[in-house]
């Protein structure tokens, strides 16, 4: 996703991380600059020496590693584990939708989440879940993906779809294993 919206940029001046700071690309242009001067070759950690696109490639993937944290960081669950837990307890009707991978939603999920692939959520709803005013709570290893799940839920109609984003949200215990 992010290196998509780098390719279009014209140059490093264009590409600037999901808080607008440009210093740390004004000093890799400076660097390249410099590279350039002194025979396109530059040093890594381990004293081997990189090409100019070696280089640009790791400054792409520093760029793309910056934009993914921010927006991350800028994704605000729509609630909290305090509210989530309340509406486990008052509503037995609720869903809870893990996103996860198989392997490490044995490890420790919510008691009580059901774990489904994103790419599958989209069938499974078209083949059993009905009542579109049932409560959701999704949750995943990215507040990316568990948003992308609200708005493909609500794009469905479902009207009580809620975001816990990230597992590392969730201030209570887990349970091992598959329920």
């Amino acid at each position: 996703m992010a290196s998509g919206i780098l390719v279009g940029c014209k140059n490093d001046s264009d590409k600037i991380n999901a808080n607008g700071n440009s210093s740390e690309l004004m000093q890799s242009q400076i660097d390249n600059e410099n590279q350039a001067d002194t025979g396109n070759n530059k040093n890594d950690a381990s004293g081997e020496s990189k090409s100019q696109k070696e280089v640009e490639s790791d400054t792409v993937e520093e760029i793309t590693e910056t934009f993914d944290a921010e927006a991350e960081k800028a994704i605000t669950p729509t609630i909290t584990s305090a509210e989530a837990k309340t509406l486990m307890e008052e509503d037995s009707s609720l869903i809870i939708i893990d996103l996860r991978a198989l392997a490490d939603y044995e490890l420790g999920h919510i008691n009580g989440a059901v774990q489904i692939n994103l790419e599958d959520l989209e069938a499974l709803v078209a083949q059993g879940l009905r009542d579109k005013k049932v409560a959701v709570i999704i949750y995943s290893d990215s507040r990316i993906r568990s948003q992308e799940a609200v708005e493909l839920l609500r794009a469905l109609d479902f009207t009580n779809v809620n975001s816990l984003g990230s597992i590392e949200d969730w201030e209570y215990d887990l349970v091992e294993g598959v329920d």
